[in-house]
This record gives structure tokens, C-alpha cells and sequence, in this order.
């Protein structure tokens, strides 16, 4: 321990005795261990911390994913199918299903949207909510006729009855129909996890979607949760569930295609989410190597200056592992320091909003933030950097033979052994930094092309208004309220035009549904998605119509069933024939068949993903209550607001109105996260760049002190400046060709490893790789400047004279 004090002691003398290296190890260090560990923060919050729900490491998502699509996320189920399976299936403790949905209420005088889960028995007990006051939701609430009543949350119930416990019982109008208040969800137990948490949780069948389909085995709706019973994993909660559907798929064929799934509800939840953050934690990492690198080549110059002190104190009794011992003290202080200063720089990256988590998460899943676990990952990370670049130091730099230590001391010499290992450093920075440049433009590329996407529509000028109509108002009701409110809008200044979409482009949901053709029968082999429109919403959005005709005004319920699809869904459905006057069934059952009237061309409904098959049907003559407005406007969507409430408003006061939203902006904040990934990756490379001219800067700046010798014999023996130029700029060039060689290998590896996000660009892009090559060979020929330059400036007479 008195040996310990000593070092630190030491150690503490050596930083001040050398302020330049140690402010310049600090900082090096600083950024390479300050990114990463704001990147595990980030890691950490996605994949490591548990998720704010009582005992979730037990909760699992259930539900039927397409037989062909291994690796899929667990779709919603039916109703009967979410029964059979959960009486079938052991390994769950408790299992229910919720689906999401939208109702209005008038709170304040105000048309308000409330979040609601419409479930089925249990859903509190499985997830762990927690009840403030009254009764969870029964089985006898679950009936065709749908019993009116409500579970509420915690903030609804103090917003809106003033957290008086007389809310029990009391009447809380939902599209105009009354629900009695059962129950008060205890204040933090936040479900479902996501950006809207609900307000409230309706029993199944009491709202009209769910009384209309309570008993229709294809209304895929209800989206399964469970929790698994003590000792139980998710392996065998898997085979009991597809155990379970594969009997149902044998008594209804038409569910054939699909198959049971169990995934982690954490898996579920956050999706892929984490592929971002993992890509740049190992940039992170390669940045961090580099500044290792870096770092022990400055310690190892240091060590080498003070090579006559370390002999002297070998000679006085200080045995090789002591010296060892110090050095490595005196590195893990400058990383302690360096620490310091990264936790300081984690916290100002964190603090900026970044757009890595799942869009639709609750914003307590992507809170990130430096915890105790954060903390001590840059502390054990901060404590490897500083034993690794001291422990490579050292093993050099400790003499071994006295006699020659305290000649090499006076002379500044250095070893032929410790010259190639810091040749050695410089190549594997320049290696690791092409990399790092290859990957940060391949996803520079990448994005480029996705902005640049042909996405099948125009979407500049196009805002899109959404519109939730009462649940409970009758169709024909809801097809006169659209035709009003289209005329209304129409007639605002600023409006070229408008029509109506459900769900719209870019939206991130859709409704998925199965196809079956005359040929088919009751056999699903097919699924595609599905959008309702009104007339002219293809012309708003730039759709081409290929052939056939566009939807007109007598296109309503009680005329001729028909619809459009897209072309991938025609060359999926009937390849190599025309799809006019072809007939298509949606759902399952008994649904009659609808004649195909138009192709549209096929539009991207994400914008790194080919477009699916889609088939268009109007609006008309499936009735939503939600839909969106697609309006072409002259003026910017903040300007329309005001107009469009007061158009909403005047075809239903009761309606509640969000902000508009213009589609170009929806299109970038789906590439948010691709553009963060981009930039960090493109200014980690610039930082890798700058670290690895320092070090071929540093490393020739040495050779040139160490040669200068040599270098003066040369000029006496009539070698010119630009010759001594050229040979430290050769020397320069060969730690370069030697680092282009082994990253350009190396990258090949990643490219890879990152052919996942890449769209438009190989991972071999040509264009990438010379590109890196020739910033690389830029930087090393600056780097290699200025000690070639003051190698053309040796005069021999000067050289002796030192000697």
C-alpha cells in the first residue's frame, strides 16, 4: 500500500512536470471514452434496463406471425383464438389482449381524444396494474352486448374529477354514450408503453368495433399479452401456443398461413430499435482504439525521456516490475482525470434529444441517463484504457540493461523494437480509421439515396389533417360528415385540393388484411395492406393510375362492390394477366367478391422498404370513423389550422382537432434516426482522421529527432533537401499504404456487418472505398509535411557540432 501511495505520488509530479502531454492524453482520452459512454448509456436504457412494469422480465407478447416470415414480431389475434390459445397454454400464468383505440370526450367544454385499450378479462393482473379505488374488469363486463363501463388512469381521474373518490360510479360520456367509472389506475404503472398512454381500459365488445366483430374469428384486433408462470421460459410458451393454433388452423384453413408466435414483451416493444445505438457503440469503440494508440505512443515518447531516470532508479534498487508498476499508476491517472471530464461530455451528448429509441415509445424507455451502472462501465472502461496504454508503454520502455539504459538516455536514442511498435500503433490507427471512414460514408451514401427515393407520389405542398368522428355515428351519417367537411376544406384559401385516406402514406400503420380471388375459394394465400379513400386522392398524391378508371361519386354502399390495387399487388395476385374486371374478396368468410375497376402505381409506405401489395376500396363503401386528409396547399400547414378547426368543427363541434401535419415532415422524422447515425459516424471518422495525423505526425517528428545524425551524414555526403523530404515522407507513406491495406480488409468485414442499413449502396461501393482512401492519403501527406520539412532544413555542421 506505502508502494501505492508512492506511485500516486509520483504519478501526480509527472502530470504537472508535463502539462502539455497530459492536457493533450487527457483530452484524447476524454472524447474517445466520453462517446462511449454516452452510446452505453444509450445501449443500456434500450437493451439492459428493465422495463417499468412489475416483474417484466416474465412478460411475453403472443399473437400469429405469417408461417413464412421467420423472425417476425407476434401479429394481433381474434378473439376466440386469444381464448383457445390462453386455456391451452400452461406455461402462461395469465394471458390478455387489448387492442388501441381512439374516443372523444368533452372535458373542460373542450372536444378532447382519449388513449383507450378495449380489453378482454385480466389485463391489469397480467401486466401488474395497480387499482387507487374500485374494481378491475370482470369476465361478466366481457359480453356481445358490451357493458358500458371504464377503468380510468390515474391523470384522467384527477383532471377530470378532481381526484374526488365519488368518481366511482359516476357517468363519463365517450361519442356521446355514457360509461360508468368502476375503477382508478394507482398512479405509476404506465401501460401500454408507448408516446399516448392510455386513458382509459374499456371492456371488449363495448365499443362498436368490438360489438360489430365480438364473435368474427377474422377480426385479427387483439394484441396478446402474457405472463409466464413460475419456471416456465419462452421456448416452451412458444410450442404450447403454436401447439394450440396449429389446432385451430386445422379446423379453419384459412388460418393456415399463419403460425403462433411468443416473444419477449421487450422484444415486442422496442422492436429493432437498438441496431442504431449498437452501430455507432462500436464506432465509439473504434474512435476509442485509435485515441488508445494515440495515447500510448505519447506515453511511450514520455517513458523514452525519461529512460536515464528509470535506469537510475533500477540502479537503485528499483526492481523491472516496480517500474512497470509506475508507469502504468501514472497512465491510469491521466484515464482517471480523463473520465472525469467524459462523464461530463456524456451528460451534454445525452441532453440532447436524441432519436434513437422506438418513435412511438413512452418516453420512459428512452430516457437516457448516466445511472450508477453507467458510471461504473466508464469507470472499468476508464480503468482498462489507462492499464493497457501504460502496460505498452512500459514493457518497452523499462530498462532492462542499466549500462546501455543510461547511454541511450543521454543520447535520446531509441530502440529499433520500440520504433516498430509505435510504427506498429500508427498502422493500426490509420487501419481502424478507415474503417470508420468506409462505414460513416457508406451510411452517408445510404441516406442520400433514401432522401433522393422515388417514394411513387409528391409529396411537397401535400398536409395531411386527422379527423376522428364519433364511434357511434351511422354510416350513412359518416359519408354525409366527409362529403361536408371535403367541401368545407376545398373552399379555404390556400387549398388547391383535398380527398380522404385511411390510413394515409407514410403513417406507420396500415390494415392488413388476406386475399382471395375466384380461383382460391376459402384459402388465404395471399395478404396485403388495405386503404379506403374518397375520389381523386390518387391525383392529390401523385399516384399515376395506370389503367382503368379512378373511384367516382356513386361508388357508394348499396351500388357494385369494387377496387383499386396497386401493380405489385396485381403481379402478385394474377402475374402475367390483366387484373381489369378481376375480382378480389377482403376478410374472411362470407365476404362477397369486388371487382378490380383501376391500377394505381405502387407507393412506398416506408421509405427504405419496397412497396407492398395494397388494394384501394372506397371510402364510401366501408365507412370509417378515422380517416385523414390529404390537402395540396399553397401555404404552410401552421397557417391552415385555424381554418381547418373551425371547417371541423362546423361539421361537428364535439370533434377534437390536432395540428396538421405536412408529409415532407413526416418522411424526415422517419430518416431521424438515419441522420443521426450518419453524423456521428461522419464526425467520429473526422476525429479518427485528426488522431491518426497526430500520430503519424508525432511518430515521424521522432524519427526525424532520433536521425538527425544520420540525416546530417546524408546531406554532408551530397544527398539534396527535397531527398531527406521525400525519405520521411516515404517512411510517412508506408505506415499509410501499410493501414489502407489492412482496413481496407478489415472493412470488407464490416461492410458486412452493416449491409442491414445500407439501401442503394453495396457494401463494396467503389466510390466509398476510393474516397476513404484518398482523405486518408491527404491527411498522411499534411501529417508527414512538417517533419519532412524539417528534415530538408539538417545542416551537417550543425548536427556535428550537438555531437
Amino acid at each position: 500500500m506505502d508502494s501505492l501511495r508512492r506511485d500516486l505520488r509520483t504519478a501526480l509530479r509527472q502530470l504537472w512536470r508535463f502539462p502539455g502531454l497530459s492536457l493533450a492524453v487527457v483530452a484524447t482520452l476524454a472524447i474517445g471514452l466520453g462517446a462511449n459512454t454516452a452510446l452505453f448509456a444509450i445501449v443500456d436504457t434500450l437493451l439492459l434496463r428493465p422495463l417499468p412494469l412489475p416483474d417484466a422480465g416474465r412478460l411475453v407478447a403472443v399473437g400469429l406471425r405469417p408461417r413464412a416470415e421467420a423472425g417476425a414480431l407476434p401479429h394481433p389475434l381474434s378473439r376466440q383464438d386469444l381464448e383457445e390459445i390462453g386455456r391451452e397454454s400452461p406455461a402462461l400464468q395469465s394471458f390478455a389482449g387489448y387492442r388501441r383505440d381512439r374516443l372523444t370526450a368533452r372535458l373542460r367544454g373542450e372536444p378532447r381524444q382519449l388513449e383507450a385499450l378495449v380489453t378482454t378479462p385480466g389485463l391489469a393482473r397480467t401486466v401488474g396494474l395497480r387499482l387507487e379505488l374500485g374494481r378491475d374488469l370482470g369476465p361478466a363486463d366481457v359480453t356481445p352486448g358490451g357493458i358500458h363501463v371504464a377503468v380510468i388512469s390515474h391523470a384522467l381521474w384527477r383532471e377530470y374529477f378532481g381526484a374526488q373518490p365519488s368518481a366511482l360510479g359516476s357517468s363519463l360520456m365517450l361519442d356521446g354514450v355514457p360509461f360508468e367509472v368502476v375503477g382508478i389506475i394507482a398512479p405509476g404503472t404506465p401501460f401500454p408503453l408507448a408516446s399516448q398512454p392510455a386513458d382509459l381500459l374499456l371492456p371488449w365488445g363495448s365499443t362498436p368495433f368490438t360489438h360489430d366483430n365480438f364473435d368474427h374469428r377474422g377480426a385479427y384486433s387483439l394484441r396478446g399479452i402474457g405472463r409466464l408462470a413460475p419456471g416456465a421460459t419462452v421456448e416452451g410458451a412458444r410450442a404450447q401456443v403454436r401447439t394450440a393454433f396449429d389446432r385451430i388452423a386445422a379446423r379453419y384453413p384459412d388460418a393456415a398461413v399463419d403460425v403462433g408466435e411468443v416473444v419477449p414483451f421487450r422484444t415486442a416493444t422496442l422492436g429493432k430499435s437498438e441496431e442504431v445505438p449498437l452501430l455507432l457503440l462500436a464506432a465509439t469503440a473504434f474512435v476509442l482504439l485509435i485515441a488508445c494508440a494515440n495515447v500510448s505512443n505519447l506515453l511511450l515518447s514520455r517513458a523514452l525521456r525519461r529512460r536515464r531516470e528509470l535506469a537510475m532508479r533500477a540502479a537503485l534498487g528499483a526492481t523491472r516490475q516496480d517500474l512497470l508498476r509506475q508507469l502504468i499508476v501514472e497512465s491510469v491517472v491521466l484515464a482517471g482525470v480523463a473520465m472525469v471530464l467524459a462523464l461530463g461530455l456524456c451528460l451534454l451528448l445525452l441532453s440532447v434529444p436524441l432519436p434513437l429509441g422506438p418513435r412511438q415509445a413512452a418516453a420512459a424507455l428512452t430516457e437516457y441517463r448516466v445511472d450508477t451502472g453507467v458510471a461504473i462501465f466508464s469507470a472499468l472502461l476508464a480503468l482498462a484504457v489507462g492499464v493497457g496504454c501504460g502496460l505498452a508503454a512500459g514493457v518497452l520502455a523499462a530498462p532492462g540493461n542499466l549500462y546501455r539504459s543510461l547511454q541511450e538516455g543521454a543520447a535520446g536514442s531509441d530502440s529499433r523494437s520500440q520504433g516498430r511498435l509505435r510504427a506498429l500503433l500508427v498502422v493500426l490507427e490509420v487501419s481502424v480509421a478507415v474503417v470508420l471512414l468506409v462505414g460513416s460514408g457508406l451510411l452517408a451514401r445510404t441516406l442520400q439515396r433514401l432522401s433522393a427515393a422515388d417514394l411513387g407520389m409528391q409529396p411537397r405542398g401535400l398536409v395531411v389533417q386527422q379527423v376522428d368522428l364519433p364511434a357511434t355515428l351511422p354510416d350513412p351519417e359518416v359519408v354525409l360528415s366527409v362529403g361536408r367537411l371535403l367541401e368545407r376544406v376545398g373552399g379555404i384559401p390556400g387549398v388547391e385540393s383535398v380527398a380522404a385516406i385511411y390510413p394515409s402514406p407514410l403513417s406507420g400503420s396500415g390494415m392488413a388484411t388476406a386475399a382471395r380471388t375466384e380461383a382460391t375459394g376459402d384459402q388465404w394465400p395471399n395478404t396485403f395492406d388495405l386503404r379506403l379513400t374518397s375520389p381523386g386522392v390518387f391525383q392529390i398524391l401523385g399516384i399515376p393510375l395506370r389503367t382503368g378508371r379512378d373511384f367516382r361519386a356513386d361508388d357508394v354502399d348499396g351500388h357494385p362492390q369494387v377496387l383499386l390495387v396497386n401493380e405489385a399487388l396485381a403481379r402478385t395476385v394474377w402475374p402475367g394477366q390483366d387484373p381489369l374486371g378481376k375480382h378480389l374478396a377482403l376478410g374472411v368468410g362470407s365476404h362477397a367478391l369486388r371487382e378490380v375497376v383501376g391500377v394505381v402505381g405502387d407507393v412506398r409506405q416506408e421509405v427504405d422498404a419496397p412497396p407492398r401489395p395494397e388494394a384501394y376500396v372506397p371510402l364510401a363503401q366501408v365507412t370509417p370513423n378515422t380517416f385523414d386528409l390529404m390537402i395540396r396547399s399553397r401555404v404552410p400547414p401552421a397557417s391552415l389550422q385555424g381554418a381547418l378547426r373551425a371547417a371541423v368543427w362546423s361539421v361537428d363541434p364535439n370533434v377534437p382537432v390536432s395540428a396538421p401535419e405536412g408529409l415532407p415532415s413526416r418522411i424526415e422524422r422517419t430518416l431521424e434516426a438515419r441522420k443521426l447515425a450518419s453524423t456521428l459516424s461522419l464526425g467520429f471518422a473526422a476525429v479518427a482522421l485528426l488522431l491518426s495525423a497526430i500520430g503519424i505526425g508525432g511518430l515521424l517528428g521522432n524519427v526525424v529527432t532520433q536521425r538527425m545524425r544520420e540525416l546530417g551524414i546524408r546531406r554532408a555526403l551530397g544527398a539534396q533537401a527535397g531527398d531527406l523530404r521525400n525519405l520521411v515522407m516515404g517512411n510517412g507513406l508506408r505506415l499509410v499504404g501499410a493501414g489502407l491495406l489492412a482496413g481496407g480488409v478489415l472493412s470488407l468485414v464490416v461492410g458486412q456487418a452493416i449491409r442491414g442499413f445500407l439501401y442503394g449502396v453495396g457494401p463494396l461501393d467503389p466510390l466509398t472505398y476510393g474516397l476513404s482512401a484518398a482523405g486518408l492519403l491527404a491527411i498522411a501527406l499534411l501529417a508527414s509535411w512538417a517533419p519532412a520539412h524539417r528534415a530538408g532544413r539538417v545542416e551537417p555542421t550543425e548536427v556535428m557540432r550537438a555531437e
